[in-house]
């Protein structure tokens, strides 16, 4: 995986899934992932995309403007605790998400797009199960998301404290994040029929690092 996935995976941390825990041990606002803007300014994935300089200013451009949306979103939860602030950042995140790839897909061609969303799914690992449209493609159960929720919201809190634990040390933090990522992924897939299973492999394509 690579280190930008890791870094889309504490931002996460800042988007709380509706009805978790991670709420009440930490108030979060919109994340930082801006829909995957992130993950299209890392060079690696520029090469593996074959963008050229044009497309690659627009992609820097475009997070900049996602980033000036983001503070706008953050102020809209002033007032907000509880369920209602998950409820609102969820819905919040969501939709600031869905923009940021729309976004992307007018500077990247049908092709490059289909391989960057790939690529994107491989990062974020197992919170991408929730996004309501992986969800759907994956027919996934009511109970099967009553479970992968608070497994996910689990997993935010235990990004946060080795974050915090590692005090800096980025290599620490590096190795402990990895380590609950891997643990996470394998919770969650295995909440997964074999054809589900089939079907995100399919969905993720030809392993990125």
């Amino acid at each position: 995986m690579l280190r930008t996935g890791l870094l889309a995976a504490l931002a996460l941390g800042m988007v709380v899934i509706a009805g978790g825990r991670a709420d009440a041990q930490a108030r979060g606002g919109i994340g930082s992932g801006w829909g995957g803007v992130e993950l299209l300014l890392n060079p690696a994935v520029q090469r593996e995309l074959k963008m050229d300089g044009p497309a690659v200013e627009k992609a820097r451009g475009l997070a900049v403007e996602m980033r000036e949306k983001q503070k706008g979103l953050n102020a809209l939860l002033e007032g907000l605790e509880g369920e209602d602030r998950s409820r609102r950042i969820q819905e919040l995140a969501a939709a600031h998400a869905e923009q940021g790839n729309r976004a992307i897909g007018a500077i990247l061609d049908p092709g490059q797009f289909a391989r960057f969303r790939q690529v994107d799914l491989q990062q974020r690992g197992a919170s991408a199960l929730a996004e309501p449209q992986v969800a759907q493609a994956l027919r996934l159960s009511p109970e099967q998301l009553d479970k992968l929720k608070p497994l996910l919201n689990h997993s935010v809190v235990r990004l946060r404290e080795a974050a915090a634990l590692s005090r800096g040390d980025r290599r620490a933090a590096f190795e402990k994040t990895q380590a609950i990522r891997k643990e996470t992924d394998e919770a969650a897939l295995a909440l997964l029929d074999a054809g589900q299973k089939k079907a995100w492999h399919e969905m993720i394509g030809e392993p990125f690092d």
